[in-house]
């Protein structure tokens, strides 16, 4: 089956009918319609014209790339595995979440990205169904923070996974 590829400019607003686009148009939020699962997210980093500094952060702000340099003119590709989920259990019970949760950017069968960094620059990405799942329990050290300045360690762990993962610049 071949991929559907989609030609995202800033401008483009979240629509339900297209099931992609920014948060608010011109916003470092892009978000996509995407069932409960893992996925490996492929990115190309890079511009033709400008340097760039990206760090990219995934759902209630998961880290997965951080402070990545391209030089102008210069593409880097990096991969890294996300998790979708929502607060369905199965047909009739439900994760209750607390009033604070309903705000969050996860629960909610979307895939929300957060490019940041001084320059962010993705020339591509692509996302694909992946079957590896890493289970971490615990209390509020694993949780995903939604505030800044505040992190736990398993929000951050994922940008500290190398399977699957390349650097290859092109």
């Amino acid at each position: 089956m071949a991929k559907k590829y989609v030609h995202i400019t800033t401008d483009m607003a979240y629509a339900k009918e297209h099931g992609f686009g920014y948060m608010m148009s011109g916003t470092r939020f892009f978000t996509i319609d995407i069932p409960e699962g893992n996925y490996d997210a492929k990115v190309v980093l890079g511009d033709e014209n400008e340097s760039s500094e990206t760090t990219i952060k995934v759902e209630n702000r998961r880290l997965m790339l951080e402070k990545a340099i391209t030089e102008t003119g210069k593409f880097e590709e990096r991969t890294f595995t996300v998790n979708v989920r929502n607060a369905q259990i199965n047909a009739t019970e439900k994760i209750k979440l607390k009033p604070r949760e309903l705000e969050y950017l996860h629960w909610d069968n979307q895939l929300t990205f957060e490019f940041c960094g001084k320059n962010p620059k993705i020339k591509t990405f692509d996302i694909s169904p992946k079957a590896t799942t890493v289970f971490l329990a615990g209390n509020s050290t694993v949780v995903n923070q939604a505030q800044e300045p505040f992190s736990a360690w398993g929000q951050m762990i994922p940008r500290f996974f190398s399977i699957g993962r390349s650097s290859e610049a092109f």
